[in-house]
């Protein structure tokens, strides 16, 4: 038999050292005492398990929180739900913004690549409007065009040849005569 982890030959060597101690006449007392003190330690622990210790109000108290404590976990539930679909929509957004921006810079790399190509074709290429050095003699005549008349088109006014060592000539409207 163990009684708190007291054996029965440990029981018994106390129980000779407590005679020795307070005598044969004060044992009965302190053992009756000491019974006494044990029955109100369990009586006390029994009425706590069954709860007729508590007062209603800690009763109260409790149930309260326990009902706050479910409402706060169905709220963190909740939370926890949403915040995760946040969480999946944010993630999507970003796998596009990542998927546009390899994009722009796939297009961007295609087209600095194509920048020294249209580069050099432009340079070869004489500006609108410029006049073109022409392979001619130098005594031969030099007739400044305008852009209309390089495109095949004339304008509505008179356009001025100019020759080296030529009259120039306009023609008059109607109604101008010589003055």
């Amino acid at each position: 038999m163990e009684f708190l982890n007291i054996g029965g030959g440990e029981l018994l060597i106390i129980v000779l050292l407590a005679i020795i101690l307070f005598g044969p006449e004060d044992i009965l007392k302190i053992m009756q005492t000491m019974g006494g003190y044990v029955r109100k330690i369990q009586q006390m622990s029994a009425s706590v398990l069954k709860g007729d210790y508590v007062p209603e109000e800690i009763k109260e108290t409790i149930k309260e929180t326990q009902a706050s404590v479910a409402e706060l976990q169905k709220t963190v539930a909740n939370v926890k739900a949403i915040t995760k679909a946040d969480l999946s929509e944010a993630i999507a957004a970003v796998e596009d913004v990542k998927t546009t921006l390899e994009d722009v810079s796939t297009s961007v790399a295609t087209g600095v690549s194509e920048v020294p190509k249209a580069l050099e074709a432009t340079l070869n290429e004489p500006a609108p409007g410029a006049i073109t050095p022409m392979a001619t003699k130098p005594s031969a005549p030099s007739r400044v065009t305008s852009e209309a008349e390089r495109l095949g088109k004339t304008p509505p006014s008179a356009v001025a040849t100019a020759t080296k060592g030529a009259p120039t000539s306009v023609s008059a409207g109607p109604g101008d005569e010589d003055k």
